[in-house]
Parts: C-alpha cells; sequence; structure tokens
C-alpha cells in the first residue's frame, strides 16, 4: 500500500507535454484545410440549436456525430494512440458516442429532445460559445502555436464541451444521457492536464460542471 500510495498522475503519465501538443499540430497538418469546415459547422450548431424541426434536428446530430467519428479516427486512434496505448480505448469510445448522436438525431425532438433556447439564461449555448471561441484562444494565450491549436470537430476537448453545451439547450432525459460521454472526457481531459501540471487545463472540466449544475438548478425552478 504504501508503494501504491507513493505514486502520483505524473507518475503514470507516459508523455511530455511537448509530445502531447505535438499531436496537435500533427493533426491539424494532416486534415487542413477541414478546420475552415469545421468552424462554420461549429457556427451552424450554435445558430440551430434553437431547433425543434426534424431536419434541424436530424442535422445538429448528423454534424456532432461526423465531429466525434473525426476526433475518434484522427485524433484519438491515429494520432494520441501512438503515444499513449489507452487512447485506443478512448477512440473506441468516441466512435459509440458519435453512433449514438446520429441515432437521436436521427429519431427527431422525441429523442433528441425539444429546445430549451427561450430560457432567459442558457449555460448550454455559453459553453457552446466557450468551447467554440474562448478555448482555442485560451490555449492561444498560454503560448501554444497557432499550428497546435484545438478546434472543434478536431481535437476532443472542444468537442466534448460544444457537445455538451448542445446537449443542455434541449429538454429531455436523452440529452442528459447523451452527456455523460462528454462529461467524463471533460474530466480525463482534466487529469491528464493535471498531470502535466498544466494549470489552465483544469478549466475545460470546470467549464462543463458549471455550466451542467447551472442547468440543472434552472430546470428545477
Amino acid at each position: 500500500m504504501e508503494v501504491w500510495a507513493s505514486y502520483s498522475l505524473t507518475d503514470l503519465l507516459l508523455f511530455s507535454p511537448t509530445a502531447y501538443f505535438r499531436l496537435y499540430e500533427l493533426n491539424n497538418l494532416a486534415l487542413w484545410p477541414f478546420q475552415l469546415l469545421m468552424v462554420v459547422a461549429g457556427l451552424v450548431l450554435a445558430w440551430m440549436g434553437r431547433g425543434e424541426g426534424f431536419g434541424e434536428v436530424r442535422a445538429i446530430g448528423l454534424l456532432l456525430a461526423l465531429s466525434w467519428g473525426c476526433v475518434a479516427w484522427w485524433f484519438l486512434y491515429r494520432q494520441y494512440a501512438q503515444i499513449y496505448p489507452m487512447a485506443t480505448w478512448f477512440s473506441i469510445v468516441f466512435a459509440l458516442q458519435a453512433l449514438m448522436l446520429l441515432s437521436a438525431g436521427l429519431a427527431g425532438c422525441k429523442v433528441f429532445g425539444r429546445s430549451a433556447w427561450h430560457s432567459p439564461v442558457n449555460p448550454g449555448l455559453l459553453l457552446l460559445l466557450y468551447a467554440l471561441i474562448l478555448h482555442p484562444v485560451i490555449g492561444l494565450l498560454s503560448g501554444r502555436s497557432l499550428a497546435g491549436v484545438e478546434l472543434f470537430g478536431l481535437a476532443p476537448d472542444p468537442t466534448a464541451l460544444a457537445t455538451l453545451g448542445i446537449l443542455l439547450m434541449r429538454r429531455g432525459t436523452v440529452p442528459w444521457l447523451l452527456g455523460l460521454i462528454p462529461l467524463l472526457w471533460c474530466i480525463v481531459s482534466g487529469l491528464t492536464y493535471l498531470a502535466m501540471e498544466i494549470d489552465y487545463g483544469l478549466l475545460t472540466p470546470l467549464a462543463a460542471v458549471v455550466a451542467l449544475v447551472a442547468a440543472a438548478l434552472l430546470r428545477m425552478k
């Protein structure tokens, strides 16, 4: 027991921060100019989040599913798994999330939930905007290169945050269930940054938890 107690998250880390952030640069290089399309997709999601038509809900599910599928294959499996074998399992979970989002979107509002856009305060919308805009900016302000910026649909953290934001903008039980994997990933990401001793990485789980709690409190009123 004393031996196990002597270990910390840092001891379990199999890679350096430099190697980890290099993955984002390689990922962006491989997918250029797909980044431009994902920026547009993120803005479209923010606009369609209030939609309740079958076509809009289907489009939301499809865009989110494509984003999770892209991250599962291009980042987690092809990049991250090269330095961290556990990432292969992460890619499987992300692929599963993509299938669930696609299925929910195709099922329409009865499953995906109706819009809660008209709420006076919308934590989901704020979290979505944080994922699309502030999350990449925070990385740049921390000293990371523009080539390694984390964007929705290409990197796991902003994808999980944006998805959770969209789901918190919906009413119903299924959206909350669909938010479990994004929330768990935010926690995993926070622990990874904690192991790398990089404090700003804790903003990812913090933003997710604050938005989730705020949405829950508002719906209890």
